[in-house]
């Protein structure tokens, strides 16, 4: 069992950041735009846009990893998810920010969707199936 752990130790570790960012982001960006003056409607529509973001980034996700792959789509989502969390502080106003948490959204679906499968995939590789039990407790 330790040696699946330690060969999949990257990826869990990805997850796991990718997981504790979007739960930061999704506390701490309604706050700001609270403390920005920004009204009760638009910081409504930030969690709308991030929802639907989320709806588009499922249903692109997979013909751009079917065209592009698995690694180059992950590391595209991941830079531009590092970007957009860069720019909030930068540009405060409510249309960027609706935009950039619909690409948000987007760009969380479409990351997922290669660590889930590198989680699923690799243990089964390795330990021919004994790990995977342990896949649930990731997405709880």
């Amino acid at each position: 069992m330790r040696p699946v752990v330690f060969s999949i130790f990257a990826l869990l570790l990805c997850a796991a950041i990718l997981q504790l960012g979007n739960g930061l982001q999704f506390t701490l960006i309604p706050i700001r735009a609270q403390a920005e003056q920004f009204g009760d409607m638009a910081i409504a529509t930030l969690g709308t846009g991030y929802f639907a973001g989320f709806l588009l980034g499922c249903i692109i996700g997979a013909p751009l990893i079917g065209r592009l792959g698995h690694v180059r789509v992950l590391t595209a989502v991941l830079a531009a998810l590092c970007a957009l969390a860069l720019l909030y502080p930068l540009v405060i106003d409510e249309t960027f920010w609706m935009l950039a948490r619909i690409l948000t959204g987007t760009s969380l679906a479409i990351a997922i969707w290669p660590l889930k499968a590198g989680l699923m995939n690799a243990p089964l590789i390795i330990s021919g199936g004994r790990f995977c039990r342990f896949i649930p407790l990731w997405e709880w």
